[in-house]
C-alpha cells in the first residue's frame, strides 16, 4: 500500500527552528508568545509545501510488488484522497462482491441491449468463464474497495489472439471493466484502467483491447479519454423469419 507520506526533511527543519527560536527567547509570556507565532509560521510553511507536492504529484502509486502477487490480497496501490484500495481479487474474501458486479454490469448492459440475459441468470456460468481465461491466457481479476466494501472490478487476460488466420497479432483483453453507482467521479475506473496497463505491459503485451456496445456513449467518451481508437466496428442487422 502506498501513501504519500510527510516530507521527514521537513519535521527536522521543524524541530530545529523552534530550538532555535526557543534558545533566543526568555520564558517570559512575551517569549511564549514569539514560540507561538513561530510554530504557527513554520507549520503553515510546512502545509503549504506539502499541499504543493501532492499538487505536483500523482494521488496514487504502485507498491512494491511480490513474486506470484496473482490473485493475493496484497493492495497494489491506494488514492490518498478518496481511500480507494486496488488490490487483486481473493476469492475467499471477494467472490461475493463480484458475483454482485457482474449481476449489476449485465443488468446495465441489457437496458442499452435488451436481447441479453439477466444478470442472475448467467453470472455463475460467467464467473467460470472468466476464471477460465484468466488461467488460459494469463488474466487477473483487480478489485476496487473501499473500506469493506467493493467499489468496482476490472478483468484484462494478458496473452490473447484474433481466432481468424488474417488477424494473428497478440494482444491484451479487457473482458470487464465496472464501477458501482455511487463511486462514480472519483477516479476508480481510472485507476482500474491503469493497473490493467501495467499488468498487461509486465506480461510483454504491445496492445490493449476491449469490447463496448455502440450505444454506451459514455463508455465510448471514457476509453476515448484514456487513449483507445477505434479498431473494428461489427454490424448487426435483424433477419425476420422466413414466411
Amino acid at each position: 500500500m502506498a501513501v504519500l507520506d510527510e516530507d521527514p526533511g521537513a519535521a527536522g527543519e521543524l524541530h530545529e527552528t523552534v530550538s532555535a527560536a526557543a534558545a533566543n527567547t526568555t520564558t517570559s509570556a512575551t517569549g511564549t508568545r514569539r514560540r507561538r507565532a513561530v510554530r504557527a509560521a513554520i507549520r503553515s510553511d510546512q502545509d503549504a509545501s506539502n499541499q504543493q507536492r501532492r499538487n505536483s504529484k500523482s494521488l496514487w502509486q504502485p507498491s512494491v510488488r511480490s513474486e506470484g502477487f496473482r490473485g493475493g490480497p496484497g493492495a497494489i496501490m491506494m488514492d490518498v484522497k478518496t481511500r480507494i484500495i486496488i488490490r487483486r481479487f481473493d476469492a475467499a474474501r471477494d467472490a461475493q462482491s463480484l458475483r454482485e458486479c457482474l449481476i449489476d454490469h449485465q443488468n446495465f448492459h441489457r437496458r442499452i441491449e435488451p436481447s441479453w440475459p439477466a444478470g442472475d441468470a448467467i453470472v455463475s456460468e460467467y464467473m467460470t468463464y472468466l476464471e477460465t481465461e484468466c488461467a488460459v491466457h494469463n488474466g487477473c481479476i483487480i478489485m476496487a474497495h473501499f473500506g469493506e466494501q467493493a467499489a468496482g472490478f476490472i478483468c484484462v487476460v494478458a496473452t490473447t489472439r484474433g481466432e481468424s488466420p488474417d488477424d494473428p497479432s497478440q494482444f491484451a483483453w479487457i473482458h470487464e471493466l465496472y464501477v458501482k453507482p455511487e463511486h462514480r467521479r472519483r477516479g476508480v475506473a481510472s485507476m482500474l484502467i491503469a493497473e490493467a496497463e501495467r499488468f498487461a505491459r509486465g506480461q510483454g503485451a504491445r496492445s490493449l483491447r476491449l469490447g463496448v456496445l455502440d450505444r454506451n456513449e459514455g463508455a465510448r467518451a471514457f476509453y476515448a479519454r484514456h487513449g483507445f481508437g477505434e479498431h473494428v466496428h461489427v454490424l448487426t442487422k435483424p433477419l425476420k423469419a422466413s414466411s
